[in-house]
């Protein structure tokens, strides 16, 4: 089997349908769907039940509430697929992700991971397109910091054997793990691009994670030991993390937690990088 898609779902009630739905109207077959309840308190239970025992392509897993980290966790470890596909309960796909990213594999053999471009969904229904201001449809990335808006856990799969030496998603973190992974990734293994937009996100949904606590964020001061290729790179896009969750944390009233992490961020050479482009 080529392809696993991992769908964590938690009070996605409204969306769960035209997710899946978007997967099994995929051109492309060689494909199982694994989802994974995460204590859902609303229908989505008995909706997995009902897919999984009308259609064999479908798999589910119910499991005590633990968080969209742990919930992809048990995917990965249950999937058969060659390549992993992550995508969230309330975000939608082309007909023709599948058949586009089995293409990318194929032009590309030495890729481990890979993204599409997107369609941002708001509220009110309009289509915002993000996608990379490239000619290519198909590529490698050269560089993530600068193009991380254009990589959306939605349209991430990653080839399972990957997993074997890497670490997978952080968990008990509900947001920036999958950032993190996707830098894990970068660091280590060549990730591929297709410039065409095959997913649909949906903009502030319940599923999203931009209200969580900032005792929730990942900890961004992690990423300054890691090998990113472009350091100055990587000194200016963690430190704007880490100091938009100092914020955060002073805005929660944590403030002794914004002094530590304060104290751990590298603000001299946040300036420095942050001034030396003016003088190139």
């Amino acid at each position: 089997m080529k392809f696993s898609v991992i769908i964590p779902i938690y009070k996605a009630e409204a969306y769960l349908e035209k997710a899946v739905r978007s997967v099994l109207n995929q051109t492309y077959s060689d494909y199982e769907i694994i989802l994974i309840d995460d204590g859902s308190p609303d229908k989505c239970p008995l909706m997995c039940d009902r897919y999984s025992a009308i259609n064999p392509k479908i798999r589910t897993i119910h499991q005590q509430n633990a968080g969209v980290s742990i919930a992809r966790n048990n995917g990965i470890k249950v999937a058969k697929g060659d390549i992993i596909c992550f995508l969230d309960a309330d975000d939608e796909w082309d007909m023709d992700f599948l058949k586009n990213v089995s293409m990318l594999y194929d032009l590309f053999p030495n890729i481990h991971a890979s993204f599409t471009a997107r369609f941002i969904r708001t509220p009110d229904g309009h289509l915002q397109l993000l996608q990379m201001p490239s000619k290519d449809k198909y590529f490698i990335l050269d560089k993530l910091f600068g193009n991380v808006q254009y990589c959306r856990t939605s349209s991430l799969t990653v080839k399972k054997q990957l997993f074997h030496t890497l670490r997978p998603f952080r968990e008990h973190v509900k947001r920036g793990e999958d950032l993190d992974l996707i830098l894990r990734i970068f660091c280590n293994y060549k990730i591929g691009y297709c410039n065409i937009p095959l997913l649909i996100y949906n903009a502030d949904t319940l599923f999203n994670s931009s209200s969580v606590s900032a005792l929730s964020y990942f900890p961004y001061e992690e990423w300054y030991k890691y090998n990113y290729p472009n350091h100055r790179d990587l000194i200016i896009h963690t430190t704007g993390l880490i100091k938009d969750k100092i914020y955060k944390l002073l805005s929660e009233h944590y403030y002794r937690k914004a002094i530590n992490l304060f104290l751990k961020g590298k603000w001299f050479s946040y300036l420095y990088h942050k001034l030396s482009v003016f003088f190139v």
